[in-house]
């Protein structure tokens, strides 16, 4: 989720290459507004406050329709009471910003991505989103590209990676070298959660010394780094 808050326009430019849809025109002006609609929600008691993932919103006089919100999920596994919460939740953010509402859901499963793809309650709610999987999001093997584009870099080795793809894992990991400390141990972290044991064993020793003690020494601490470790495991 890191990955779309340091970069909110990476999930605009994902939907525009894979949909060939608009989320909206103006990226650059998109704010990340999970914090304080949590808090709504809270009061309101309407909804667990941890459900939405991310909420990223630009509201603009000259955007179409005064603005947009984007809500932005990754989905390791089935959870069909999230969906649920989403759901209500979306009622929440009707009531508070009356602009039009889309959602980018993260799935690294086939099987997960599919009940994604557009859900029901009933005949009365039916919710479509844009699923970014391995056939919506490319492998991004371009050096200079993953430089560029570092968050789109790790994305992309986080879903290949995870079926065994190794080229764009490679490529990413070498891209975020240049990033400073934090980010840099962060995005590491992210790419090798999402690997098998095998696959995490033989790109742990492909990085150089120092960034090999990054990793036993902070991401193999991280809950979520284990249990991306597990789900690769298991797959």
């Amino acid at each position: 989720m890191e990955l779309f808050r340091d970069d909110p326009t990476l999930v605009v430019r994902l939907v525009q290459r894979a949909f060939d849809a608009t989320l909206t025109p103006m990226p650059e002006r998109l704010v990340d507004r999970h914090a304080n609609l949590s808090v709504d929600a809270a009061q309101l008691r309407r909804v667990d406050p941890r459900t939405a993932d991310l909420v990223l919103i630009v509201r603009n006089p000259k955007h179409p329709s005064g603005g947009a919100v984007i809500i932005v999920e990754v989905q390791i596994g089935d959870d069909p009471d999230k969906l649920e919460r989403i759901a209500s939740y979306l009622g929440v953010l009707i009531d508070r910003e009356h602009l039009p509402i889309h959602i980018g859901t993260v799935a690294l499963e086939d099987r997960v991505a599919r009940k994604l793809d557009t859900w029901s309650f009933g005949t009365a709610v039916t919710i479509s989103t844009f699923v970014l999987d391995r056939h919506t999001v490319p492998p991004l093997i371009n050096p200079q590209q993953a430089r560029k584009y570092s968050q789109e870099a790790v994305l992309s080795a986080a879903i290949h990676g995870h079926r065994g793809n190794l080229e764009p894992v490679r490529v990413a990991l070498q891209a975020v070298g240049h990033l400073g400390e934090d980010r840099r141990r962060r995005y590491t972290a992210t790419i090798l959660a999402a690997l098998s044991n095998e696959d995490f064993t033989i790109c742990v020793k492909e990085l150089p010394m120092n960034r090999r003690v990054e990793i036993s020494r902070i991401e193999r601490r991280s809950a979520f780094f284990v249990h991306g470790l597990e789900e690769g495991t298991r797959k």
